[in-house]
This record gives structure tokens, sequence and C-alpha cells, in this order.
């Protein structure tokens, strides 16, 4: 229903939001119609595979130091 709801809309969100300057709105309106769309794709995709792999995912180190005073 989303992703309808994104279809009828993607006509007007061209013509008033992408054929527009550039703008902290603008950005903050793209990236929050469509990083969620990206992320499930991700998400599905890493699913979707038969043994997900731990190196798609961004890991840090984490560094424990231990002092002996």
């Amino acid at each position: 229903m989303l992703l309808y709801d994104w279809m009828l809309c993607l006509d007007l969100e061209v013509d008033y939001v992408w054929k527009r300057g550039f703008s902290i709105p603008k950005v903050l309106c793209l990236a929050s119609r469509w990083l969620p769309v990206v992320s499930e794709a991700f998400g599905i995709a890493v699913q979707a595979l038969p043994r997900p792999s731990l190196k798609l995912y961004v890991h840090l180190p984490l560094r424990i130091q231990v002092s002996n005073d």
C-alpha cells in the first residue's frame, strides 16, 4: 500500500521537489522519503542470501584497554 502511494505521488514529487534548487528542507524531504525504501531493499536482499555474510555490515572494532593500576 505504501509503495502504491509513493508511485501515485511520484510525478508530483518530481515536479515540486526534484526540479527545485538545493535546500536543506529538500534534502531532508528526500532522505525521509527514500532512505527507508533503500534500507528495506537492502534488508530484503541480505535476507534472501543463502547465508548472510557479516562482511555486508559495517563493524567498528571495539578496543578495551585494561590497566594494571
